[in-house]
């Protein structure tokens, strides 16, 4: 086992302990013979969250599917609809709750009237209990357009069958 203060010549490194946890680890060297960080990845991460973190962004980005996500405080009277220990939570469903001035409990469902995602003013916004009431909803844009996709798709698959069966009669291969 190295002592604390060892080098490594070779790999540019030293045998130092973290300054918090006191956890020993290989480090790397920079500016001559300091240790590039006093912390160990853990303890940085723990120093480094939310706005203290070298990355930080602002605390909202937009999701792949157009939903956009926001960070919560720890001490936010709305975290506790955060998702797990990221302190994520929806923004429609933010905005939702505090017009509501209460947390919205996990089965109710924050729909855009106007079927976009990022659209989350009050007014675009609409409550509903449960996702079997929501998927019921005659002014639900997404639901009403999955009936028409299925008979969409059904349709693409029905012409390139007709397509190929053409092309193979006018090559002589199908009768």
């Amino acid at each position: 086992m190295p002592e604390l203060g060892d080098l490594d010549q070779k790999h540019r490194r030293v045998w130092h302990a973290c300054i918090d946890c006191g956890k020993q680890r290989w480090t790397n060297l920079v500016k001559g013979q300091q240790p590039k960080s006093q912390r160990c990845l853990s303890c940085w991460h723990l120093t480094h969250k939310g706005k203290e973190h070298p990355a930080w962004k602002g605390g909202r980005h937009v999701l792949p599917e157009g939903y956009i996500r926001v960070s919560l405080e720890a001490d936010d009277p709305f975290s506790p609809m955060a998702a797990g220990i990221t302190h994520y939570v929806l923004e429609h469903r933010l905005v939702m709750a505090k017009h509501l001035n209460r947390c919205l409990l996990p089965g109710e469902i924050v729909h855009h009237l106007n079927g976009i995602k990022d659209d989350n003013r009050i007014e675009n916004l609409e409550l509903t209990p449960s996702p079997g009431i929501h998927s019921k909803s005659l002014g639900c844009a997404k639901c009403s357009l999955r009936k028409e996709i299925r008979l969409l798709h059904w349709q693409l698959k029905e012409q390139t069958d007709q397509i190929r069966n053409l092309t193979l009669h006018l090559m002589g291969l199908k009768t």
